[in-house]
């Protein structure tokens, strides 16, 4: 796996928390679901590239 990729999601989790956001507040702002958010968080899965729009969107970036 690129190591980019690798560490998306620990950034995701990151940036959440910086934000001062739970993975239910992100969930409701971008409709994916909290358990796809925690396995992506947790790299333990990838997601969909429409799935990180979402994430992204959500998050604000």
């Amino acid at each position: 796996m690129d190591q980019s990729l690798a560490n998306l999601g620990p950034r995701i989790k990151a940036l959440r928390q910086e934000r001062g956001l739970t993975l239910q507040q992100v969930s409701d702002r971008c409709g994916v679901s909290v358990s796809t958010l925690s396995k992506i968080e947790n790299g333990q899965g990838s997601g969909t590239v429409n799935t990180m729009l979402k994430v992204a969107r959500g998050l604000g970036v």
